[in-house]
């Protein structure tokens, strides 16, 4: 199974999809190339300010409209972390961790 491990494809939350449907037509792409896994990972930075909990949002709206177009994609939800003083401390602290697990 070819898996994507970093992909900023969620919508309107980073640098990556602006909107839906961009997002769709990533999701499009990829299944084109044969990517059936894709590990969803916007940045928590100090400049892109997510968390889980601002996150699952668009991750859920991305499975849903994955789903209704029915598209055999596997999305999972995880992050882009930065180790840098001004996020990582609170990333700990706050346990905003979203393991890659395969």
């Amino acid at each position: 199974m070819m898996t994507d491990y970093h992909c900023h494809i969620l919508p309107g939350i980073d640098d990556g999809a602006a909107d839906l449907d961009a997002a769709m037509l990533l999701v499009r792409s990829l299944k084109s190339w044969g990517f059936e896994k894709v590990y969803c990972t916007p940045h928590i930075t100090h400049k892109f300010r997510n968390t889980p909990e601002t996150i699952r949002p668009a991750f859920e709206l991305l499975c849903e409209s994955v789903q209704a177009a029915g598209i055999g994609m596997e999305l999972r939800m995880s992050a882009e972390y930065r180790i840098i003083p001004e996020t990582w401390p609170e990333v700990l602290e706050k346990n905003w961790l979203m393991p890659i697990e395969d």
